[in-house]
């Protein structure tokens, strides 16, 4: 059936038939339209063979640390979320809608949890840097691959690569491949929904505490971004 048909259907017949087939009613996953099936398969299927040649790279005396960067903006715009209420009760909050977007940018270890991270007001390759400079000194021991995306603030003017660090580029227009993506979406369920932000000064303290929790946090970092495919053995 098509997303179609099973978003506009509404009868009571057509909500008892699936409920009875164990259907339930979800968000779809997101999909860009640009995105290439193809290569994104490709890249799932070749990616123990990515390991591998990255592997081949590691000096004698470092591990491989396998990396996701992304990047997201935590601003004064109101995210209102889902909330418990007792019946008859719709609760009210304040909001609104006010255009700061200050930076985010994190890099995580799915195997172990364990991530850095830091907050710029803007966005670009001078940012970029200095935010690998971050990464390495967090993982003074490791050689680390890090994956990311096609951004122009890691394309347009190359940022500074140092030693023991190696950039991979996930296929173009695929969010989903990257598990830093659900990391953002706990922060702002956890520490963003529900919440008016006077200042930018409170949005900063607010992304400091969560990544702070997240810091002290590796099993449950682990638990939000290991997909199945970068549960490679080996691997730091």
């Amino acid at each position: 059936m098509s997303i179609e048909t099973a978003s506009g259907e509404t009868s009571p017949t057509f909500a008892r038939s699936a409920r009875g087939h164990r259907w339930r009613k979800v968000v779809p996953r997101p999909r860009h339209p640009k995105a290439d099936p193809t290569m994104q398969a490709n890249f799932k299927t070749g990616f123990s063979d990515l390991i591998a040649s990255t592997t081949a790279e590691v000096p004698a005396g470092k591990r491989l640390r396998l990396l996701f960067e992304d990047e997201a903006s935590f601003g004064r715009i109101s995210e209102l979320r889902r909330c418990w209420a007792p019946p008859g009760v719709r609760p009210t909050v304040h909001a609104q809608q006010v255009r700061d977007h200050p930076q985010a940018l994190a890099a995580v270890c799915p195997q172990d949890g364990r991530l850095s991270w830091s907050l710029t007001p803007h966005l670009n390759a001078a940012a970029t840097s200095t935010f690998l400079a971050v990464t390495r000194r967090r993982f003074p021991q490791d050689y680390c691959a890090i994956l990311l995306n096609g951004a122009g603030s890691h394309i347009a003017r190359t940022p500074r690569v140092l030693k023991h660090m190696r950039l991979v580029f996930l296929p173009p227009y695929s969010p989903e491949l990257n598990p830093v993506e659900p990391l953002w979406d706990h922060i702002r369920e956890k520490y963003f929904a529900d919440r008016l932000f006077s200042t930018l000064d409170a949005v900063e303290q607010r992304r400091r505490t969560a990544f702070a929790d997240l810091e002290a946090s590796p099993t449950l970092v682990k638990s939000i971004t290991n997909f199945n495919r970068v549960k490679s053995p080996g691997l730091m």
